[in-house]
C-alpha cells in the first residue's frame, strides 16, 4: 500500500528592510537565524519535531535568493538538492516571470506527490496565497489549496506559518496550519565603549 503523500509550505526567511540596499538578495539576520532554525527544529534530519518521515524528501523547492538561502541549512542536513524555479527581474516582468516559474512548480510539485513522495515547497508569500493583483498564479490556485479549506491569504507580517497537508487522490486534505516556535535572537546594541586608559596603555 502507497503511503499517503505529504505537502509542506513555507513562507522565506525575514528580509532586510527594504532601506538597506547592501546584500538586499540575502536574507537580514533573523532570516538566517529562522533558517537555521528550520532545520534543526522542523525541516532537519532527525529532528525532534519533524514534518518529514524517516525518508528524505526528493528535493526542497524554491524560486528566489530569499527562499533558496532559507532551505539551504534543512536540504544541507539531507544532503539534497535545491529544486529551484528561479527567475532574474529584469525591471519589467518580474511578476509575469514569477506567475510563469509558480505555475511550473505546481506542475511539478503535482507530480511528485503523485508518487507518494513528500514535497517540501519554500516559496514567495504572493505566490503561496492571496488576492495581490500582480501575482496572477499562486501556489493555493494551481494546487487547489482551498478544497482542504485552507485560506486564500498569507499576511505579509506572518513569517511563522507553516502549511502542511495530507493528499491522497490527486486532492489535498487535512490542511493543518502550525506556528514555528522561533524566537529571534537578541540584537548587539550600537554604541561607541568608552575605554578608561591607564599607566602603560597605548592609543
Amino acid at each position: 500500500m502507497r503511503a499517503m503523500s505529504k505537502l509542506v509550505i513555507l513562507r522565506h526567511g525575514e528580509k532586510p528592510l527594504k532601506k538597506v540596499k547592501d546584500g538586499a538578495l540575502k536574507l537580514a539576520p533573523d532570516g538566517k537565524a529562522r533558517a537555521r532554525f528550520l532545520a534543526e527544529t522542523y525541516l532537519g534530519k532527525g529532528t525532534e519535531k519533524s514534518l518529514l518521515d524517516v525518508r528524505a524528501p526528493p528535493a526542497f523547492f524554491a524560486i528566489t535568493p530569499h527562499t533558496i538561502e532559507t532551505a539551504c541549512p534543512s536540504a544541507m542536513q539531507w544532503r539534497l538538492p535545491i529544486t529551484a524555479y528561479f527567475t532574474v527581474p529584469d525591471g519589467t516582468s518580474k511578476d509575469a516571470a514569477l506567475d510563469t516559474r509558480t505555475d511550473e512548480a505546481a506542475q511539478e510539485i503535482k507530480r511528485t506527490l503523485r508518487e507518494g513522495k513528500t514535497v517540501v515547497a519554500i516559496w514567495e508569500h504572493h505566490r503561496i496565497a492571496g488576492t495581490d493583483p500582480d501575482a496572477k498564479c499562486t501556489l493555493w490556485k494551481s494546487l487547489n489549496l482551498g478544497a482542504a479549506r485552507a485560506p486564500n491569504d498569507w499576511c505579509d507580517e506572518d513569517f511563522d506559518s507553516i502549511w502542511t497537508f495530507d493528499w491522497e487522490d490527486g486532492d489535498p486534505k487535512n490542511f493543518r496550519r502550525l506556528r514555528q516556535e522561533f524566537a529571534a535572537p537578541p540584537r548587539k546594541k550600537k554604541g561607541k565603549s568608552k575605554t578608561k586608559r591607564g599607566k602603560g596603555s597605548s592609543r
